[in-house]
């Protein structure tokens, strides 16, 4: 335990000195402005005018969605729905190519993806999946063909982006799944649970060995307040390392709902994928997501993407958020983090260790991550008036069942120390942090290859950073740019300041 300590301390006193000193200034723009290019009924399609400085390859678009939801599904297919087709076609086609033989294995795994949205659809509020029914709607009417029902490619979306980080870790949904069909069917005779044994095994196999989908991706987020930051409010962030340069980048999005009778929110992310990757509320709360693998998974539950969502849409404070939180089911496992601005001067944030039936929370400096070990060695090192996340848990009952068992010297470890010892280095040099400072702790987590500070072309894999400032409704995003050897991770574009007020509050103000 001593020489664990010893490390953590050279580790720390190493990264101290890299974020106290020569930190790489990362790019940022302001939105100037948004132009409107299209509307159905009271929705709005924008570009983000960005007039100096940095300019993307393709455009930021930001869709301003009202009504119900079935309304607002089927204005965002109206709005979006050849760029969702189009998001959805280059997605799988980078990742499994574009011959005859990679549509029969795309074949392959929209098949499972459908099956799979059987079980994970269950849960899903009746409000949400009517908004899938505006999106098959909205797409028909935008000439989309039912091959390119929008309904079904959101729904796949949806499914992949609450699948394991680790494809093959896909048999403990299975195994949920076969357990809890024979638990709850009693009629099945001793033959048909035999059968079904087989058929499930047989499934596994077949779309194990066909897909091309590879785990291990990783994501940090943290929450930093009060006498850490400069005028004592709340930053939070996100970070999406991912599968790079698949050319979704093409059309990136923030989509702003003001759902008829609840609270409005922005989620942030591409064209295609309705669920939140990231979001903020007009409660000035944000919600956040990091994958943490363990062999406790379900698709019985309602899926993250879309619960994020439920959860901006009816909290108002972290109370409500985690009272929303205890009332629904998790899925696959996940760090979670919500925040909430408006909890100041109490704590603001909780991360939230997920897996199938179980949940641990945790506020800042909690001593069960100060005293976790992993072979040995501490792995913690929390801190007051903070929380943060990347891929590993540090509750008991999580560790026990975690398939990604690290210690000191892994990437997910190390990127908690880099979040850990920019706080700590802005605390040594009486720094308070504010917009700029946040913004820099947020891309030195993002992973840009080996080196955390500095970026180095096209190395790394994070395809989406964004800083919040939930009190005063900014966000300062930034997406992967670029293609092939000139593609560049998030960070190394530009972080585009964008006040959400302006949608939030009134639509007459975007101009």
């Amino acid at each position: 335990a001593m020489f664990g300590k010893v490390l953590i301390s050279a580790f720390a006193l190493l990264c101290a000195c890299c974020a106290a000193q020569s930190t790489q200034q990362w790019t940022q723009v302001k939105a100037a402005g948004y132009t409107q290019i299209a509307s159905s009924g009271q929705s709005k399609l924008y570009t983000v005018q960005i007039l100096n400085g940095y300019q993307y390859k393709w455009p930021v678009y930001v869709a301003d969605l009202h009504g119900s939801h079935y309304q607002m599904g089927y204005d965002y297919g109206v709005l979006l729905g050849a760029q969702s087709r189009d998001n959805y076609l280059t997605f799988f086609q980078s990742l499994l190519g574009n011959t005859f033989l990679d549509a029969f294995k795309l074949g392959i795994i929209e098949e499972f993806l459908d099956w799979q949205w059987k079980f994970l659809s269950e849960q899903i509020p009746a409000n949400f999946l009517q908004e899938f029914a505006g999106l098959r709607d909205g797409g028909k009417a935008a000439g989309l063909p039912p091959v390119f029902s929008l309904d079904v490619l959101a729904a796949r979306m949806v499914t992949v982006a609450n699948a394991p980080g680790s494809f093959g870790d896909v048999i403990y949904i299975l195994l949920d799944e076969l357990n809890h069909t024979i638990s709850h069917d009693n009629s099945l005779s001793e033959f048909k649970k035999a059968k079904i044994f087989t058929s499930a095994l047989e499934r596994l196999g077949k779309q194990a060995a066909k897909s091309p989908i590879k785990g291990g991706f990783g994501c940090s987020m943290f929450a930093v307040w009060g006498p850490r930051t400069s005028t004592g409010e709340l930053f939070t962030a996100r970070n999406l390392d991912w599968a790079s340069d698949l050319g979704i980048a093409q059309h990136k999005l923030v989509t702003v709902y003001h759902p008829t009778g609840s609270h409005s929110y922005a989620t942030i992310g591409y064209v295609g994928i309705v669920g939140a990757l990231a979001g903020i509320s007009d409660q000035k709360m944000t919600a956040h997501e990091a994958t943490l693998e363990t062999n406790e998974m379900s698709f019985f539950g309602f899926p993250w993407s879309l619960r994020l969502r439920y959860v901006m849409e009816n909290a108002n404070n972290l109370q409500s958020a985690l009272k929303i939180w205890d009332s629904t089911n998790n899925t696959v496992s996940f760090n979670h983090m919500i925040s909430s601005a408006s909890d100041l001067p109490a704590v603001p944030a909780v991360v939230i260790e997920t897996m199938k039936d179980y949940n641990a929370f945790f506020f800042d400096n909690d001593p069960r991550e100060a005293n976790a070990i992993v072979k040995g060695q501490h792995i913690g090192a929390p801190l007051p008036n903070a929380v943060w996340r990347t891929n590993h848990p540090y509750d008991p009952v999580t560790s026990q069942h975690f398939l990604w068992n690290d210690a000191i010297g892994s990437w997910t470890v190390e990127r908690y120390m880099f979040i850990h010892e920019a706080f700590l280095s802005y605390q040594t040099n009486s720094i308070q942090i504010g917009p700029n400072e946040a913004l820099n702790v947020t891309a030195i987590a993002a992973d840009k290859g080996t080196d955390p500070y500095h970026c180095h072309g096209n190395k790394g894999s994070n395809i989406m950073s964004i800083m919040f400032q939930p009190g005063q409704a900014k966000i300062w995003a930034a997406w992967e740019d670029g293609a092939g050897a000139q593609w560049v991770p998030a960070p190394c574009a530009a972080y585009i300041e964008m006040d959400l007020s302006v949608f939030f509050n009134s639509n007459d103000k975007h101009q």
